[in-house]
């Protein structure tokens, strides 16, 4: 076939070229032998592939047969340890989360609980706290090991801080009670140095010391709250709030600039009243510093369905709302760092006797916007309940703040005097006359040991009894009481009748003032306001123990 091809192909080169080329040789003959030839080639390169690949094959199989075993061995390999890496690694993760839990359990819960039996006082035992496990094993169990070897030392560092605090806390207790006895006899001293104090100014002064004297007691007794102890000032009977209410007043420096209104009558257990006392008088002095000097601080209060609520109102410049809400939160949480923020230990002792005796404080602005401090005392602080109120006591609360009057103070609570009996003798000097004599002058002669009025003579130096009347229109008034010249003086001491009748004195001026009517004043000043209020009608006027003297302790228990 390729022959007649080639044959063809010579044929049509020999030919002319043009027409008589293509009519040299038919097209079919031409497509015949061309058609030949192409199927001979085909068969020949079929043959030459299938003779390539029957010698290709041995070599295929034996380079594929070891690489696929390889193949499937590494992939094999991969999967077993993707298998045992995830089974390893999640057991790590497990005792890493435990690891985890064991930590944070540490840092909120056991760490902040050994603090806060540190704190209350009480003693931790180490190692009862973190005990210690068993050896560890591998990293992970060093680690937890090590975690619990920081538990430890940490607890051991808080317990040294914890007895350090004590020990200072005790140091400060100690001096504040050694400054509470001296200040207690220097108060003493200086209600005696009053009582015989003639001079206004001297008087003047010795209660102005005396003012601040009271003062470094609560000072005293404020670092005696911060170091955790109780201050020594007790009262085992109920006391009147309002007794309360005006002894915090007179605790603190700008007690003139205080209005305490109206309060309803209720009484004050006595194992709160000096706390009581003392966190009144630390938000009322608060308010005074902080506000205006013209301006006043307004002492209110009424009973709320929870007990009774206390608002101590000022009119300075207030606080602003990330101040006050950070005040609120340290009253209600109060933590021992705050005791290093010497600016704020006020609130810290507001904290301190609040939660020891479940009051609820809250600062809050006033509608005049200063601050206004809202103490709330639980019903277990109230003695006996609410007094009820009459008509016009219910008339007086609703008038406006501006048009009530200042409150009508009664004494504190006191022990009834003995009743004045006309039969009731007194002491009385003897005197020298009409007792031997007529109206003449002539002696009488009469029997031993008795006079001419029928009463036998008392021994010469013995002061005779007779019955004496007290007079009673002091007690029916409400006015402070007034001051008598030798009203309380021994009857041996006072000054004899010179007989003659002395002339009324004229009405003194208001520039004729003389000194015993200047002192006579003060003392009745200082009297009235240390009890609050003038006499009570059908009693007698004694010093309670919330609004005797400031000298005073009232009754200790």
């Amino acid at each position: 076939a390729y022959t007649d091809l080639r044959a063809i192909e010579d044929k049509m080169l020999a030919a002319h070229p043009g027409a008589r080329a293509l009519d040299a040789v038919p097209e079919a003959t031409w497509r015949t032998a061309h058609a030949r030839v192409q199927d001979a080639m085909r068969a020949v390169e079929a043959d030459a592939g299938r003779d390539v690949a029957d010698r290709a094959d041995p070599f295929a199989r034996a380079l594929l047969t070891p690489a696929g075993a390889a193949v499937l061995l590494g992939l094999a390999a991969v999967v077993a340890s993707l298998v045992i890496s995830v089974r390893i690694g999640r057991g790590l993760v497990v005792e890493l989360v435990s690891l985890r839990n064991d930590a944070l359990e540490i840092a909120r819960r056991k760490l902040p609980q050994a603090m806060r039996k540190l704190r209350a006082g009480e003693t931790i035992d180490v190692d009862s706290e973190a005990p210690h496990g068993a050896p560890a094993e591998d990293e992970t169990g060093q680690v937890a090991e090590a975690l619990g070897t920081v538990h430890r030392a940490a607890l051991r560092a808080a317990a040294e801080r914890a007895e350090l605090a004590n020990g200072i806390s005790g140091v400060f207790v100690n001096l504040a009670r050694r400054s509470q006895v001296l200040v207690h006899r220097q108060l003493s001293l200086l209600d005696s140095m009053e009582r015989r104090s003639e001079d206004p100014d001297e008087l003047s002064d010795l209660f102005r010391l005396d003012h601040l004297t009271t003062r470094m007691r609560r000072h005293a007794e404020s670092l005696i709250i911060l170091s955790g102890a109780a201050p020594g000032r007790a009262w085992r009977m109920p006391v009147s709030l309002t007794n309360v209410v005006r002894a915090a007043v007179s605790e603190i420096e700008d007690y003139a600039r205080v209005e305490v209104r109206q309060l309803p009558e209720t009484q004050i257990a006595g194992a709160a009243v000096a706390d009581l006392t003392h966190l009144l008088a630390e938000l009322v002095e608060n308010a005074a510093q902080f506000s205006p000097p013209h301006t006043r601080v307004r002492v209110t209060g009424e009973p709320v369905g929870n007990g009774y609520a206390v608002e101590v109102e000022d009119r300075g410049l207030g606080m602003g709302k990330e101040t006050l809400a950070e005040a609120n939160r340290r009253i209600e949480q109060s933590e021992a760092l705050d005791l290093f923020d010497s600016d704020r230990l006020g609130l810290f002792v507001v904290s301190r006797l609040a939660s020891r005796h479940g009051i609820k404080v809250h600062l809050r602005t006033s509608p005049y916007g200063g601050t206004t401090a809202v103490v709330l005392l639980p019903t277990a602080l109230l003695h006996g309940g609410m007094t009820e109120r009459s008509p016009e006591a219910v008339a007086e609360a609703r008038r406006r703040p501006e048009e009530r009057e200042y409150a009508r103070v009664p004494a504190a609570p006191q022990q009834e005097p003995v009743e004045q009996s006309a039969d009731r003798p007194v002491l009385m000097a003897p005197v020298a006359s009409a007792a031997g004599t007529t109206a003449d002058g002539v002696p009488v002669p009469s029997a031993p040991g008795t006079t001419a009025d029928g009463p036998p003579e008392p021994p010469p130096g013995v002061t005779t009894l007779r019955p004496h009347h007290f007079p009673q229109d002091l007690d029916n008034t409400d006015e402070l009481p007034r001051r008598v010249r030798q009203a309380n003086l021994a009857p041996q001491l006072r000054e004899q009748s010179t007989g003659r009748q002395e002339p009324a004195a004229s009405p003194l001026r208001d520039d004729e003032r003389t000194p015993e009517l200047v002192r006579d004043r003060m003392t009745a000043y200082r009297d009235g306001w240390a009890r609050g209020g003038g006499r009570v009608s059908g009693r007698g006027v004694t010093h309670g123990p919330a609004t005797g003297s400031d000298s005073s302790e009232g009754d200790p228990a």
